[in-house]
């Protein structure tokens, strides 16, 4: 396994585990392989989120906490070998948590105690806030939005700052954000002389390079690399789903909408794929060893977080990390990336 440390903060694996299938689709039993395996090829951070198991929902909700919580119970010794970053609800897609009221400061402290008693824990790693609470629509920002929005980012700098002195987090970080957002809570947090974001964790691929116009440039100037999710957009740029979708995975799970943002945006989801499918058997490794070697070895990467149904899927996409593509290699991926823009 390689590793990075992050701005004077844990030393961590470039790959990280997810869980968000954990208390689901996948069992305890075989979330506890899963660890296993992770723990074996030296993973040391895991990312999970007190909505998990997905879909979320009402019934489901802190699944995944549980059975990491039933985990640490049989295995306490466990506990101080790994570090786990989890994320907070902010009533976005999950108006049933805490009423949907979004980052008060009361609800962060729950957030937090919730976490920490479903995984039997006495600190959080990395505290993530899920999702922004302020609109990041253009057309529906106001000047009133522009205050109130900085005094939630306030009490959240504030209450996690405080929650570190307590121990119960070790640091905390943001998730789905957007350039001005991880600016803004690190300018906020120098002016207060306090703790900034560790992390940033959003949706990266190669079908999803969102992050390229502007988030990385933020992330590299503010020392807050990116955890990435999606690494293989929902099994997309494994090349499987190119002539039928494989039902019961996770694509085909997926809503319409969120299969449409890779596949028919533009129209070119599928040529992409079908492109690096070719690129990697010309290169004798996997669609999947392709883009995940891509994402891990990005300048602006902290960890790339890599999940699965199947232990021996799980167990060669995390092996990815040993991959390097040269620079003819990065060259063609550009090339057939800007082939489709």
């Amino acid at each position: 396994m390689k590793y990075t440390t992050l701005n004077n903060g844990p030393e961590i694996s470039k790959v990280s585990l997810g869980t968000m299938l954990w208390g689901g689709t996948v069992s305890q039993k075989d979330a506890f392989d899963q660890i296993s395996l992770a723990n074996d090829l030296g993973i040391n951070l895991w990312d999970t989120a007190e909505v998990y198991t997905v879909p979320a929902n009402k019934d489901t909700y802190g699944s995944t906490e549980v059975v990491i919580g039933n985990y640490f119970k049989e295995n306490p010794s466990k506990k101080d070998d790994v570090l786990i970053a989890t994320k907070m609800a902010t009533g976005q897609f999950s108006n049933w948590i805490r009423e949907g009221l979004g980052k008060t400061p009361s609800n962060i402290i729950d957030a937090v105690n919730g976490s920490l008693e479903r995984m039997h824990l006495n600190s959080l790693g990395i505290f993530q806030i899920h999702y922004p609470t302020r609109s990041v629509n253009p057309d529906k920002i106001t000047s009133d939005d522009i205050k109130a929005d900085e005094d939630v980012m306030v009490n959240i700098i504030k209450t996690c700052n405080d929650l570190i002195k307590e121990g119960k987090i070790q640091a905390y970080g943001l998730c789905n954000e957007t350039a001005w957002g991880i600016t803004k809570f690190c300018a906020i947090s120098r002016e207060l002389n306090l703790i900034k974001p560790l992390t940033v964790q959003n949706e990266y691929n190669l079908l999803t390079r969102k992050i390229d116009t502007d988030i990385a440039e933020a992330s590299i100037r503010e020392h807050t690399p990116v955890l990435a999710f999606s690494p293989l957009a929902g099994g997309l740029l494994t090349g499987k789903h190119l002539l039928k979708t494989q039902k019961d995975s996770r694509y085909d799970n997926w809503s319409k909408h969120k299969k449409n943002n890779y596949i028919s945006e533009k129209g070119s989801g599928n040529f992409l794929i079908k492109d690096y499918v070719e690129l990697a058997n010309s290169l004798n490794i996997t669609p999947a060893e392709l883009a995940l070697s891509w994402v891990m070895h990005r300048s602006f990467m902290g960890s790339t977080i890599v999940a699965g149904t199947k232990l021996e899927h799980l167990k060669n996409n995390i092996n990815a990390v040993n991959i390097e593509l040269t620079d003819e290699t990065l060259l063609e991926i550009e090339a057939i990336h800007n082939r489709y823009k």
